[in-house]
């Protein structure tokens, strides 16, 4: 019982000293100054917001997503990144939709995938001595969303006969016009990790391959951290 409590207790620490182990080997090295290859990976967690309840007289989808963003570009000084990013979101439905389409069982899915451009500005570094700084940085990207889904809502299973769950399997898409981004890291010259704050703006135009009349105006809201390496 004592040893594992032990155990238990050197985790943490043990953690923490392997994340610098990895991080002194990249740290030894200066970041060339002028062009170069920056690449990123991001964990977090994504809210969905719609401004209208509904649309197209559906409810709407309201997620809890969990990406994996991926940014690659150029670091063309140490004050801008130019880039592409990718995202992959697996999810989780929100009460409110599960209230809306019942029953919402383990067939329910939805995941959601994100990609466009981006550049970043990295406006001050502040040293911390011995290779280590300070990287507060602002992002602006646009760029275009699919949100496929699978849910069951009811209708008539034959012509005025009774309600039955019916399947539905669509793939929402659209442009997204607006990705605002904010984050500081701790950087260690080659390597850099830190939180960040995403904000985009955008409209589902189309369900399977079919238009809507009107776009759907959405937001998610991003939260998590960012660790970039410079190879």
């Amino acid at each position: 019982m004592a040893l594992g409590k032990r155990t238990s207790e050197l985790c943490a620490p043990g953690a923490f000293a392997l994340l610098l182990l990895l991080a002194l080997p990249a740290a030894a090295d200066e970041v060339p100054p002028g062009l170069h290859f920056e690449a990123a990976v991001r964990f977090g967690v994504s809210f969905q917001s719609f401004p209208d309840a509904e649309y197209a007289g559906e409810a709407p989808l309201d997620l809890t997503a969990y990406p994996i963003w991926v940014d690659a570009g150029l670091r063309v000084s140490h004050l801008l990144f130019v880039g592409a990013y990718f995202s992959y979101a697996p999810t989780t439905v929100s009460p409110g939709f599960v209230d809306v389409v019942s029953p919402c069982d383990y067939s329910c899915y939805a995941r959601v995938f994100h990609f466009g451009l981006e550049v970043q500005l990295h406006p001050v570094s502040l040293s911390l001595g011995r290779g280590v700084s300070i990287d507060p940085w602002i992002g602006l990207g646009i760029g275009y969303e699919v949100a496929q889904e699978r849910y069951d809502s009811e209708a008539y299973c034959t012509p005025g006969g009774s309600y039955c769950d019916v399947p539905h399997t669509g793939a929402l898409q659209g442009p997204e016009w607006f990705n605002g981004q904010v984050g500081v890291a701790v950087s260690f010259d080659r390597f850099s990790i830190g939180p960040y704050f995403s904000a985009s703006y955008g409209d589902y135009t189309s369900d399977a391959g079919q238009s809507f009349m009107s776009g759907v105006a959405h937001w998610w809201l991003n939260v998590g951290l960012r660790f970039t390496v410079t190879p």
